[in-house]
């Protein structure tokens, strides 16, 4: 448990001194290479101005760092160094690959020269695991008995209905509807509005048509009257789902497996179903609950099916889905080919409605090792394995440990420095501990994502795959694993994996709709330093964010989600807010204080960058004990902890732009900025940052919305 204790001046004399910005002896200083390198870094960055006349130039003035300004789901820079990490990896030849080894074999086998050969294999192979023969099938070429068509629908739901799994409060539910992924359309009787659009849809369609007969004649030798035939019957059929999925009712059928299947004229539909659970190693029942969408569509289906079917045209259609989908893995000759489809489809959907060009090709990169990585860390690809395999590498377990125990003294600290300021109501102040006390912490990733086993468990219907395979056919069974994954909610070893999205995101954030602190493995990648590198720096960086944003804690004013919208609720009592707007002219208080005749707008620095460091920086201290050295850097500039962190909280404020001026100019040389303007600021309050650097000129902090420091007794 950890107490807010104050020692004795006399009990211990190194308590006293590292609340003075303890400089220290040779025992203290790391000599190791990582840190001689990690000064060496830092100081090649560094401008020429002293701390006291301009820190952020100090700091920053030589920056060479690539900081991600702009907030996205994937960080740049983690997928670079996945796809880096993932081109020099090996793979130990096994029968039973696990996560690991299927993510490096579909990386490398997407990045190796495009080889059409392989493309052909790969293709086939997977074709012929549906045992329907070969494609194009042409009848007067057929020998043998034509599959029936229930025989054929075997290969699974998907061209013919679509379904999910999910939980209607404890019972699992199976939804099935009608497939909505159609490329050509059949104008139906009553359909005049549409009539706009029949230019479209010709040109779209014959664009589909070129589409198909490409693909022929990439992965076959079918002649090109045949190839023609053959698209023409493929599209004849796709139109004839799409005539009775645009026309069937919107009405909902729900029962148990048994009923569902009493109600259609041919069992067939939920057979297939069972087939995929059976392949999942999942099982359901005849009780099973069954919701059916549209289920005039099944209806229709299974009448159509049974009068109205050429085996063979059924078959090239279906086959075809499935080499469809294949297209979509990037870097093949496949994928060129749907590209081209659908950038005409697009640029003749931009002239139907009268927008802009948008096209396909200029959101796309040129680098193949990217353009493989984003494509696999889709969620519903291998987003999991990369996760694990990145973390593992860059956040392992011992990282994350070591930031867990930096953050029990922030939370500690945070919590004494809400208790005992001058400004917070006795009221507000249990208010903003309870809320603190309650915040869910995902640090780096849920704890999950390292454990292999869970993992390995999450690809477990993906088949062993060569490197050397095309990337089509890995992408074929990673879509496959997908569909059969979503099937595993019906046990209870299901994993949860709402917080896997984490840890590849760009920034830190706090969601306040559900108090969920998140810390990403991907952007501690930026700023984590393990030891021997001292534990000030990683105060001074992450210590300073954390804090920053534990601050949405005790604002003025708060996101509510009473009803799942979302509400702005005065969080402070009239006492809390006209003490605080009395005593923060040192800030920008206008957010908090614009109904108050006491505030100031032209500050840059705002109460989260106010807390930020003197929090982050009074846990640093009062933690010390906690921790065994080295403490200290070689060399004047890094002679104390406080000098430290102060450097790695500058850090912060480094803009990327700053090494983009075509000139090579040094940032001691351009302009003042936001960031500078800020970081300047933020320190020309605080008291413990001119005793560190011994600046002349005195320093007060105006605001005092600090209370004092007090140490803290070794693991308390």
């Amino acid at each position: 448990m950890f107490l807010d204790c104050l020692f004795a001046a006399v009990s211990d004399q190194k308590c006293c001194d590292f609340f003075q910005g303890e400089t220290g002896s040779d025992g203290n200083v790391c000599e190791k290479q990582e840190c001689l390198d990690f000064v060496k870094e830092v100081k090649s960055q560094m401008g020429n101005t002293k701390p006291c006349e301009n820190f952020y130039n100090n700091v920053c003035g030589k920056w060479k760092g690539s900081l991600e300004l702009e907030r996205k789901t994937l960080k740049e820079k983690a997928v670079k160094d996945l796809a880096n990490l993932l081109e020099v990896a090996c793979v130990e030849p096994t029968q039973s690959p696990n996560a690991t080894d299927k993510l490096i074999n579909a990386f490398q086998s997407c990045t190796k020269a495009r080889n059409l050969q392989t493309l052909r294999n790969s293709v086939k192979s997977v074709l012929d695991g549906y045992k329907l023969g070969q494609w194009p099938l042409q009848e007067n070429l057929t020998t043998g008995k034509i599959a029936s068509y229930e025989e054929i629908l075997q290969v699974g739901p998907l061209p013919l209905f679509i379904y999910s799994v999910s939980w209607d409060k404890s019972e699992p539910v199976i939804t099935i509807s009608k497939p909505s992924d159609f490329h050509v359309y059949d104008i139906v009787d009553g359909e005049e509005e549409y009539y706009d659009y029949k230019d479209y849809n010709e040109k779209a369609e014959e664009a589909y048509k070129e589409f198909i007969t490409q693909s022929m004649l990439l992965l076959s030798d079918t002649a090109p009257e045949q190839q023609s035939k053959a698209a023409g019957e493929i599209i004849f059929v796709e139109k004839q789902f799409y005539r009775l999925a645009f026309a069937a009712s919107n009405e909902t059928k729900t029962g148990n497996l048994s009923s569902i299947k009493a109600l259609l004229p041919d069992a067939f539909p939920m057979q297939i179903l069972q087939r995929d659970f059976e392949l999942a190693n999942v099982s359901i029942n005849e009780v099973t609950k069954v919701e059916v969408k549209y289920f005039e569509y099944f209806q229709n289906v299974v009448q159509y099916l049974k009068n109205n079917t050429n085996t063979t045209q059924l078959i090239n259609y279906v086959l075809w889905t499935k080499i469809r989908d294949m297209a979509k893995a990037v870097a093949t000759p496949l994928n060129d080919l749907y590209l081209e489809y659908k950038n005409k489809t697009d640029t003749l959907l931009d002239l139907a409605v009268g927008a802009e060009k948008s096209g396909t090709d200029g959101k796309r990169t040129n680098d193949t090792k990217l353009l493989c990585m984003h494509q696999l860390l889709e969620s519903d690809i291998m987003y999991t394995a990369g996760a694990s395999y990145y973390s593992s590498d860059k956040f392992d377990k011992d990282s994350k440990a070591d930031v867990m125990k930096m953050l029990h003294f922030i939370n500690s600290t945070f919590r004494y420095v809400i208790r005992n300021n001058t400004w917070m109501s006795t009221e507000d102040k249990k208010k903003a501990v309870k809320r603190v006390n309650k915040v869910r912490y995902v640090i780096g990733y849920p704890d999950w994502i390292l454990d292999s086993a869970v993992v390995n468990s999450f690809y477990q219907y993906v088949p062993n795959i060569s490197a050397n395979a095309s990337f089509a056919e890995h992408y074929h069974w990673l879509q496959q694993n997908d569909r059969l994954q979503k099937l595993r909610v019906f046990n209870s070893s299901n994993i949860n994996k709402s917080d896997e999205d984490i840890t590849l995101r760009s920034h830190v954030y706090y969601e306040e709709k559900s108090d969920t602190f998140a810390y990403p493995a991907a952007a501690f990648a930026t700023h984590y330093r393990k030891p021997p590198i001292p534990r000030s720096m990683n105060y001074g960086t992450i210590g300073t964010l954390i804090v920053q944003l534990l601050s949405n804690a005790i604002d003025r004013f708060d996101d509510f989600f009473p009803n799942g919208t979302k509400t702005a609720v005065d969080y402070w009592s009239n006492e809390t807010t006209t003490n605080f707007c009395n005593n923060s002219m040192c800030l920008n208080n206008s957010k908090e204080c614009f109904d108050q005749c006491t505030f100031r707008n032209t500050s840059r620095q705002e109460l989260h960058d106010y807390l930020g460091v003197r929090v982050a920086h009074m846990s640093m201290r009062r933690s010390k004990k906690n921790y065994t050295g080295p403490f200290l850097l070689r060399g004047g500039r890094f002679d104390s902890e406080d000098k430290i962190f102060l450097t790695g909280f500058a850090s912060l404020y480094c803009p990327y732009r700053v090494r983009e001026n075509k000139d090579g100019e040094s940032a001691d040389n351009i302009p003042e900025n936001p960031l500078a303007e800020s970081l300047n600021e933020v320190v020309s309050t605080y008291t413990n940052f001119s005793a560190t650097f011994k600046c002349k000129e005195n320093v007060s902090d105006t605001c005092n919305l600090m209370p004092p420091e007090k140490p803290m007794l070794p693991s308390c």
